[in-house]
Formats: C-alpha cells, structure tokens, sequence
C-alpha cells in the first residue's frame, strides 16, 4: 500500500511539473547559446549548453540513421568542446541569428565546419 502512495505521490509531482514548464517553454535562441555557452560564473549552465549541443547533434544523426538519410555534417572524432566551439564562432560570424532556432543554429554551423567527404 505503502508503495501506491508513494508512485501516485511522484505521478502528481511530474503532473503539476509538466502544466508548469508547458507554459514556460520557449524555444531556445543562437542568443542563448551565446549567452550560457559562454557564462564563466556558472559551470552547470556551461554544462547545460554542451549538453544541449549534444543532444541536438545525436538526435539529427540518429534520424539519418533511421530514415537512411544522408548525414548532414560528419564530426568524426572531434570533441563535445570544438563543437561548441564552432556554434559560438558561427554565431559571432552571424549575429542577425541571433534570435534563430538554436536547433538550426547548431545543424547549420556544424554542417558547414564538419561537411561530410564522399
């Protein structure tokens, strides 16, 4: 019985979670890549950015994997750091997207530092 509480207690908590970040949710910008990429002061937010990178980058290359598409941008062995790296360099090159999808931003940017070699 114990047990039942406790899972309908953790249902309501992610009910209520999901109602209040729906309504907060905003697509994230070039401009936000910039601004928490970048932010020295702190290393989740930093942590954050990378990881958001990253997600994007396995989500667009595992849909090619299974749509048979051919790859938009070949990263090789390169590291999570030069990505970043490269998305950040590509919007300071691109500043009137700074208000774009950080989505296309990081395809765009990594498609044309990372094209792939037939």
């Amino acid at each position: 019985m114990r047990k039942i509480f406790i899972a309908l207690g953790i249902i309501c908590l992610l009910i209520q979670g999901v109602d209040a970040h729906a309504e907060e949710f905003q697509d994230y910008t070039g401009a936000y890549l910039i601004q928490h990429c970048n932010n020295e002061e702190d290393s989740f937010v930093r942590g954050f950015c990378l990881g958001y990178i990253r997600s994007v980058v396995d989500l667009v290359l595992d849909s090619e994997v299974y749509l048979q598409d051919t790859p938009r941008f070949c990263v090789g062995e390169a590291p999570l750091k030069e990505w970043k790296a490269v998305v950040i360099q590509w919007l300071k090159k691109h500043p009137r997207d700074f208000h774009t999808s950080s989505r296309k931003v990081i395809v765009t940017a990594l498609t044309e530092r990372f094209p792939c070699r037939d």
